[in-house]
């Protein structure tokens, strides 16, 4: 992508005031401030040109068909709203990689996506597993769409703090192929999740 260094510097800047808003309390001139603020970059973002459907495609294809080294560190797709360090509305970190069979994700969510006080939002955590547990296409030939997925919660999943998410496929056929994880805060299990995936022909994404 053109500009992709600038683009992520920019994400993680907005991505860091979203956070930081959420979590603050403001006087009335310091609101101004941020007001002011968010205004003039709501302008100067919209001032650039409206990317196409087929810029868009060709950037996924482009990772998704990217083939992941054992031990690696990546990013499943650069611009997921889960992952994506060029999408300012991901969570704080998110940092993938490959170990053997499975795709190792640690995530920290921010107070953005707070749900009760301290806890991510259940709807937060369920993306996050999506995403992670999608990333395992990544070692595999088998490419694919959610089509179900189910998330048991097991412990208030924090914010501020590192989970790490793992993902493996555990079964596959003509039509369907189904990942399993699991969420770790610590040695607290928090969450696990089973998801199954529509099979799609790999060239859709080129």
């Amino acid at each position: 992508m053109a500009n992709a260094v600038q683009r992520e510097r920019v994400a993680a800047a907005i991505r860091r005031a979203l956070h930081e808003f959420t979590d603050r309390i403001f006087t009335d001139d310091q609101f101004h401030a941020v007001e002011d603020a968010s205004a003039a970059l709501e302008v100067s973002a919209a001032a650039g040109e409206q990317r196409t459907l087929q810029e868009r495609q060709e950037a996924f294809a482009a990772q998704m068909l990217h083939e992941i080294g054992d031990g690696h560190e990546f990013s499943p797709f650069s611009e997921s709203p889960y992952s994506g360090e060029l999408n300012p509305v991901s969570p704080i970190s998110a940092v993938y990689r490959r170990e053997g069979d499975t795709i190792v994700g640690d995530v920290m969510i921010g107070p953005a996506y707070t749900g009760a006080p301290g806890r991510a939002h259940g709807g937060m955590v369920a993306a996050v597993f999506d995403d992670v547990m999608g990333a395992v296409q990544r070692l595999t030939s088998h490419v694919g769409y959610t089509r179900e997925l189910t998330v048991n919660y097991r412990a208030p999943f924090p914010v501020d703090e590192v989970v790490t998410i793992s993902a493996s496929e555990t079964s596959c056929d003509e039509r369907i192929f189904v990942v399993e994880a699991t969420a770790m805060a610590g040695h607290t299990l928090v969450a696990e999740a089973t998801a199954t995936f529509t099979r799609v022909d790999p060239t859709r994404f080129r």
